[in-house]
């Protein structure tokens, strides 16, 4: 897995005439004080040819830039806000309890005491906090000198919120923020102006946010931007250009600014995730809960997921901060009758809950782990099913005219209606029912498993058919004249309905020894679905980084045990009344040619659609490895299977061994990675199955431990789970 970087690495800039490398930017993991100079033409943040900013100097701590004011002295009192907005409080609260306690009496209830954001803080400055604070200026003004020109960063912003599905900014709310920034650059001209900016951001940054009913869709920007410049913002801006960044080279269908650029992209990006995440930690010191600030959370998970994998132990800690927020907004509850919101607001709140409710699902399910946002506690309902646009709209008529096109139920059911909202309104669904199957698979013993499981299987195909026409992917849209872009979100949506079926299935196998014929037929769907792909990725190549994802998340768990099953029966041909791996009294008959050329193109896919700078590099690799032996193994004997390989020290072995990686023991990190994509697989060994017979499958004495780890490839999702994210993080 790609490492978080320790320190900020240096731009490799050059000019557009090929002229040399501007001298290294000072690192932005280096805190210490930086003497504050006059300002002079010598130490301005001067734009490149290839439009960034290179600054010279920052003012630290070490002393401050004339005009500046120092902070409080030592010993001070300071007391204040806290900086969120109305937080959310339920019915156990202490304001609740309060409120109740004064029913019927004389004694008016202080309307601010549910207020959390009016409640003070008070702190004594010391010299070790004020010192921390200069730090925290100094850094800012860090962050602020690594801002590009605008025309560069509105052209990669622009360019991912186009592509995207999973944002929820709305491109108006950016728009406008830059516009307003960009007449704010000259703020950023010199080191002093850069600290000077920075101390004044941390000021807005701790003043609380409320709106009112008529705050109109282009003024919302304000409230973050000018004057009141925030980080949150800011945040935004670095966390949409990184994301912007991780596809450059991909395609070539860029306009000039972006052309004209010699920037090594890949140091960009990474530069662009240390200010996004730095940007969240100094909104989290300002106490910010906003919702900008949580809109930037989800992009920087999204940043995360990309950059790092979903199995980065770092993802799971911003999807927990990004539960929290959702929480603690009160997200997962639909606005009251007293919420004073305006409507566009409420919508994109709605539509924030949702993007990260899904994200939820689908990284637990990833990881096999309880989620953390729980339909039991949320009465959020589904957005409208219109685009941002609409919503956004500061013409009452407009509006209107808009939401007379909704039915009963809040779809579009306008002929070829398909909107980002659309996406997430059938996502939502879907992950509604991903949660009854988490609860089944991961929790507790049920009793009535294969009742509540059948009865979650007719939940799932209902749910999917009474979606719009419009909504439903077939393959007859990649012909038609929809776009290839909108042709890939049915096709993901498609994707997530069929895992969830897989992931039923797979649960009756494993817990009750039966339906293997569903499961097989589902896992072949799910693989073809995947391999859609292969056949369409010259158009799609503009979201080409969502490939190894999509491959690891549908196409793994449905390649893995179909090759392995395939492998099994040609290994050991079991008799009708044998246990084969699917554990069932019969063996289900496997389209051999089939299974083997698609297979083979997932292999192939494997290997084309990751690159290193993927987060889910490393177990692409590892999975592309192992089924390439696996067919070598089907291929070179189709009949009959000769006695197994050396045993390969399992997965547990290969860590307390310090999981050391080298070319040396390749193979033997092959096979002890295959009890890694064995839990990425998620199925696990059936209670009571035999270990594999030495007379089918040759096992020598002292053997039969290590080969079934090698051999019951999917197996170890909840024993081995926390041991592969371990091992992954080793790498």
């Amino acid at each position: 897995m790609t490492r978080a970087p320790t320190a900020v690495r240096q731009w490799h800039v050059s000019t557009v005439d090929g002229g040399p490398p501007r001298s290294s930017r000072p690192s932005t993991s280096d805190t210490s004080p930086v003497t504050p100079t006059t300002a002079t033409s010598n130490n301005a943040v001067r734009p490149d040819a290839a439009g960034l900013r290179t600054p010279q100097s920052v003012p630290g701590p070490g002393g401050l830039t004339p005009g500046i004011e120092p902070p409080k002295s030592s010993g001070e009192l300071l007391s204040g806000p806290a900086a969120q907005q109305d937080s959310f409080l339920g019915s156990t609260s202490y304001s609740a309890a309060l409120a109740e306690s004064h029913r019927g009496s004389v004694v008016t209830p202080d309307p601010m005491f549910d207020r959390p954001d009016t409640l003070t803080f008070t702190r004594f400055v010391t010299p070790a906090t004020k010192k921390a604070e200069q730090d925290r200026i100094n850094y800012g003004a860090r962050l602020l000198a690594l801002l590009p020109t605008l025309p560069l960063a509105e052209e990669l912003i622009d360019r991912y919120m186009r592509l995207s599905q999973v944002v929820i900014v709305p491109s108006m709310v950016v728009n406008l923020s830059l516009q307003a920034l960009r007449r704010q650059m000259d703020s950023f001209s010199t080191d002093e102006k850069c600290y000077e900016m920075s101390r004044r951001i941390f000021i807005e940054t701790n003043k609380p946010i409320h709106y009112n009913e008529d705050l109109r869709p282009n003024n919302y920007h304000e409230f973050f931007t000018g004057e009141h410049l925030r980080w949150e913002i800011l945040g935004l801006i670095f966390t949409l250009m990184g994301l912007s960044c991780m596809t450059i080279g991909e395609e070539t269908s860029f306009a000039s600014t972006i052309v004209s650029c010699k920037v090594d992209w890949k140091i960009l990006m990474e530069e662009m995730l240390l200010a996004s995440n730095q940007c969240i930690s100094f909104a989290y010191h300002c106490q910010t809960l906003n919702d900008m600030f949580v809109w930037l959370l989800h992009c920087n998970l999204t940043f995360l997921t990309m950059h790092r994998g979903e199995s980065n132990h770092i993802v799971w800690r911003r999807l927990g901060d990004l539960s929290t927020a959702v929480y603690e907004m009160g997200l997962h509850q639909d606005p009251g009758s007293t919420d004073t919101a305006p409507f566009f607001l409420k919508e994109l709140r709605k539509r924030c809950f949702g993007t990260a409710y899904c994200a939820d699902k689908a990284i637990a399910t990833f990881l096999g782990r309880p989620p953390l946002i729980s339909r039991q506690y949320s009465c959020s309902t589904l957005p409208v099913d219109l685009d941002t646009s609409a919503i956004m709209s500061s013409s009452p008529g407009e509006l209107a005219n808009h939401l007379a096109e909704l039915d009963s139920d809040g779809w579009n059911v306008a002929k070829g209606h398909f909107v980002r909202a659309t996406f997430l309104r059938v996502r939502m669904a879907i992950s509604y029912i991903r949660e009854d199957v988490l609860l089944l698979s991961l929790g507790t013993e049920i009793s009535d498993l294969e009742a509540r499981v059948y009865s979650t299987l007719q939940k799932a195909e209902t749910a999917w058919n009474n979606f719009p026409q419009s909504a439903r992917y077939s393959e007859a849209c990649w012909t038609s004249e929809t776009d290839p872009i909108i042709c890939f979100m049915m096709l993901l949506l498609y994707l997530d309905h069929l895992h969830s079926l897989f992931l039923l299935y797979r649960l009756l196998v494993r817990k009750r020894d039966t339906g293997a014929e569903m499961l097989v037929d589902t896992a072949r769907k799910l693989l073809s679905a995947v391999l859609v792909l292969c056949k369409e990725r010259s158009r799609l190549i503009a979201i080409a980084t969502d490939f190894p994802w999509i491959i690891l998340y549908y196409g793994l768990p449905s390649a893995a045990l179909l090759s392995a099953e395939l492998y099994r029966q040609q290994a050991q041909q079991p008799p009708p009344s044998s246990q084969s791996f699917l554990s069932t009294a019969n063996t289900v008959p496997l389209p051999r040619s089939e299974l083997i050329r698609n297979l083979s193109v997932f292999v192939s896919a494997m290997e084309w659609a990751s690159s290193p700078s993927d987060g889910n590099y490393s177990l692409c690799v590892r999975a592309r490895r192992h089924l390439s032996r696996v067919l070598d193994e089907i291929l070179e004997q189709p009949a009959s299977m000769s006695p197994p390989p050396a045993a390969a020290p399992g997965l547990n072995t290969t860590l307390a061994n310090g999981g050391e990686q080298d070319g040396t023991d390749d193979a033997l990190n092959e096979q002890a990675a295959a009890g890694t994509l064995a839990a990425m697989a998620g199925v696990s060994k059936m209670d009571g199955m035999p270990p594999p017979s030495s007379q089918g499958l040759g096992s020598m004495p002292g053997q039969d431990d290590d080969w079934q780890n090698m051999e019951f490839f999917l197996d170890g999702l909840v024993d081995n789970n926390i041991d592969m994210m371990d091992w992954n993080l080793g790498l």
